[in-house]
């Protein structure tokens, strides 16, 4: 089966098929009891196909208003072996105990507000030799690390014929930390209008659907968790030709977060393997 014919069988997103693909690769779910952070894979995909023992979805009930995919956990697919709670990942991971072969989260910690939480209490949640898998993006300091999905309005359409994707309503892959949230009102108000800049600028720095933390907060917060074995690799980096062209504004944030330690701005997400 090829990859398009698999994504196509189960409904899933280029993304969602190639994270899972690799899950996979990784770590045989056979027989296994699966904990699903922040979505709710298909069961006939994970039950079914993979055979997987048990799977569970937690994803919060604010977020999954924000989604429109199939990662919606459906009452309809509820059973004994596949079960979801709409719910905080950090509530969950408190009253959940040694329950779970492996922990799977793809696009989801990114979102995650009390994150440093979840991460001590994961470990919490696997049996012995459980392990913890995640490939998550953007960050916030990788491109685009806003996290902004609305797409442009109709009433820009016409003069905007070129506009193909979300990620061509922004000047620089990095406004949101080379601009004040005020600069950032005034400069997308004069490219659109003053109603749409307010969205932009409300969902890049207000909202509480991302959490805003840079790869080496992810690096410190994976440090202190208490897994016995980490592999934690920075993904999708921005590609040498696209650095070249960018060099100024990458220059320029290396400048202005340099008393943060900061200096990584080209990885757009992370890939982890925990072992407990």
């Amino acid at each position: 089966m090829t990859d398009l014919e698999f994504d196509t069988l189960f409904e899933l997103s280029p993304h969602q098929g190639s994270f899972f693909r690799e899950f996979m690769r990784v770590y045989d779910i056979r027989g296994k009891d699966i904990l699903e952070l922040g979505g709710a894979m298909p069961r006939k995909l994970v039950l079914d196909f993979c055979q997987a023992n048990s799977w569970t979805c937690v994803q919060s009930e604010e977020y999954s208003k924000h989604r429109s995919d199939n990662q919606q956990p459906s009452q309809s697919d509820s059973s004994a072996g596949y079960r979801f709670y709409f719910t905080q990942a950090e509530e969950f991971c408190e009253e959940h105990k040694q329950k779970y072969d492996a922990v799977f989260s793809i696009a989801a910690f990114e979102h995650f507000l009390q994150l440093p939480k979840v991460f001590r209490l994961l470990p919490n949640l696997l049996k012995p030799e459980g392990v913890l898998f995640s490939i998550f993006a953007p960050i916030w300091s990788g491109p685009y690390g806003q996290h902004f999905t609305h797409i442009l309005p109709e009433r820009f359409k016409a003069s905007n014929s070129e506009f193909t994707g979300t990620q061509q309503l922004f000047d620089t892959p990095w406004d949101h930390l080379l601009l004040s949230s005020s600069q950032y009102l005034h400069r997308y108000s004069e490219k659109f209008d003053r109603e749409f800049a307010e969205l932009l600028t409300y969902e890049t720095f207000h909202s509480p659907q991302i959490n805003r933390l840079f790869l080496d907060d992810y690096r410190l917060i994976a440090r202190d968790a208490n897994f016995k074995s980490k592999i934690l690799v920075p993904q999708f980096i921005l590609p040498i030709e696209l650095q070249e062209f960018y060099r100024k504004q990458l220059e320029t944030l290396q400048v202005k977060f340099k008393t943060a330690s900061y200096d990584d701005f080209i990885s757009a997400g992370v890939y982890l393997f925990f072992t407990k």
